[in-house]
């Protein structure tokens, strides 16, 4: 079961100049959160460089990596563009593992045809790298969960990033089985 926040756009009306934190698109009910980043562009200078982590970015422009590096952070060091949503098979195989026993996955997909719903194959979704694009409708904004809900997932379109919400220990494997695509997170921390 899921618990969202008072402040959840699924229970309240939130204002477009409002500043979206992780809380208005994620369960309050997890025990950790972070942001894994799928494949990006870096614009700077008016060329295009392609990344798949946050690490290589600084060390290509000879940049420090922040402590902590936060995601305003990152926002704020480069101009950033999405390229595909690939999840990372580490965080795939993390995902399958902390699934439980559960099979399917519950997946909500809000595009401008409005909100769509699937029951799919959790193994077969997490076998593709990514696995978005091979949903019925590929684009919008994407909630997805196992049976009993033991980690949480999300992903804007627009945006190099998945979250994730699940159990400490979940988090934990995830940030140290990636901690140059990871960034560790709480519920008031500002989502992109």
């Amino acid at each position: 079961m899921v618990d969202l926040a008072e402040d959840h756009h699924e229970c309240a009306t939130l204002p477009s100049s409002h500043p979206w934190r992780l809380r208005n698109v994620m369960p309050a009910n997890y025990e950790g959160y972070c942001a894994i980043v799928t494949p990006w562009r870096a614009i700077v200078d008016g060329q295009s460089f392609e990344f798949d982590e946050f690490d290589a970015a600084y060390t290509f422009f000879k940049k420090p990596r922040p402590t902590p590096l936060t995601l305003t952070r990152w926002h704020d060091d480069f101009h950033i563009l999405e390229l595909s949503h690939e999840i990372p098979w580490p965080a795939r195989d993390i995902l399958r593992r902390f699934s439980r026993t559960a099979s399917s996955l519950f997946v909500r997909c809000d595009h401008w045809d409005g909100p769509q719903y699937w029951k799919v194959d959790l193994n077969l979704v997490l076998a593709f790298s990514d696995p978005f694009a091979e949903m019925p409708q590929p684009f919008g904004f994407f909630d997805a969960f196992p049976h009993q809900s033991p980690w949480y997932l999300v992903r804007k379109d627009d945006e190099p990033l998945v979250y994730f919400g699940g159990s400490h220990e979940m988090i934990d494997v995830m940030h140290d089985a990636m901690p140059e695509k990871t960034i560790r997170m709480t519920l008031d921390d500002r989502y992109y």
